[in-house]
């Protein structure tokens, strides 16, 4: 029974002092073997000697090694490293942005911002395109150019003698050229320029602050500019047919450049750029002011300034080509009419 005794004594001393020098030797493991994990970390930081020396004594305070008061110091062991273990744990900081990805999105974020100051208080304002509307401008615009060349040249070309005939499609294309380059240096911004209620101003020469994200209503300004444009071509042009034959190329090109800054841009500006005419609600969907009533007051004031014709005989050219010009300027017509109620 002694040797009993003496043999439990010596083995609880023996595991006591083991229990004991486990916290220092883990760290010393881990240090010597793999990459210490988060388990080596916490018994690093937490589990101290003089600590659990404490929790030992207080277990084996009697000779003999019970398995409660074994349990009773491995939980007290782990409640303390648990504790500590959260103290010592730094705080989970986010892990800061790459300086490459910056320095990438930078430039990015800048050029948007560059592009909404240019845009304008359209872009300011919230104006959204709606690629549906554009869609149907664009294929209006089409359709309006096609009603001057090749419709309108095929129509009145088909209905003059045959010496003539080259005249008026030169006349046609030679009208569509130049109105082009009066609208955009200076007619847009006559037409659509803020002015006063009888004429625009010269904020918009050469299409000055019109940029790719200018909005008029949901179209891009660009498109609502050249749309306008094919109207302002087929207007001089329809006045071709009054004094044709009776009128050299010279003389036709400058009555149209002086009859558009005296007449067409001034009209424009009443009815669709905000003059006095919109002011009082007056809605022109297809140009029955804008276009048809001045062509046809400019035509009247031509044949009257041009006098009665010496030559009575009109021998038609060529029919087909008229019915042919006929039916461009009939399909045309959709995108005349329907296009202008669309903006």
């Amino acid at each position: 029974t002694s040797s009993k005794r003496r043999f439990s004594a010596t083995t609880s001393t023996k595991m006591a002092t083991m229990m004991c020098s486990l916290p220092t030797v883990m760290p010393i493991a881990a240090k010597a073997g793999r990459q210490p994990t988060m388990r080596s970390r916490v018994a690093r930081v937490s589990a101290k000697p003089t600590v659990a020396r404490q929790f030992a004594g207080a277990a084996f305070g009697s000779n003999v090694l019970s398995k409660s008061a074994i349990k009773r110091t491995s939980l007290a062991l782990r409640a303390r490293a648990s504790v500590n273990s959260e103290e010592a744990l730094p705080a989970v900081q986010p892990a800061p942005v790459a300086k490459s990805a910056a320095l990438k999105v930078a430039p990015a974020v800048l050029a948007a911002a560059a592009c909404l100051v240019s845009a304008g208080p359209a872009a300011a304002a919230g104006a959204t395109i709606v690629a549906a509307d554009t869609a149907w401008i664009l294929t209006s615009t089409a359709l309006v150019l096609m009603m001057t060349i090749p419709g309108l040249g095929a129509f009145y070309g088909g209905l003059v003698k045959k010496e003539n005939i080259v005249s008026v499609l030169m006349q046609c294309f030679a009208c569509c050229c130049m109105i082009s380059v009066l609208w955009f240096a200076v007619g847009y911004s006559l037409s659509f320029g803020t002015g006063n209620a009888f004429i625009g101003d010269f904020s918009k020469v050469f299409l000055k602050g019109v940029t790719p994200l200018s909005v008029t209503g949901t179209i891009p300004e660009a498109l609502w500019a050249l749309f306008q444009c094919t109207f302002a071509i087929i207007t001089p042009a329809l006045m071709i047919g009054s004094f044709v034959e009776r009128m050299k190329f010279n003389a036709v090109m400058t009555y149209f450049a002086l009859w558009m800054f005296a007449v067409y841009f001034p009209a424009c500006h009443w009815v669709w750029g905000g003059g006095f005419m919109s002011q009082m609600g007056v809605l022109d969907f297809a140009g029955g002011i804008v276009v048809h009533i001045t062509a046809g007051i400019g035509a009247l004031v031509g044949c009257i300034m041009l006098g009665p014709r010496k030559d009575d005989s009109m021998a038609v050219h060529n029919l087909m080509l008229t019915c042919l010009g006929t039916g461009l300027l009939w399909v045309g017509w959709y995108g005349f009419n329907g296009g202008g109620a669309g903006v």
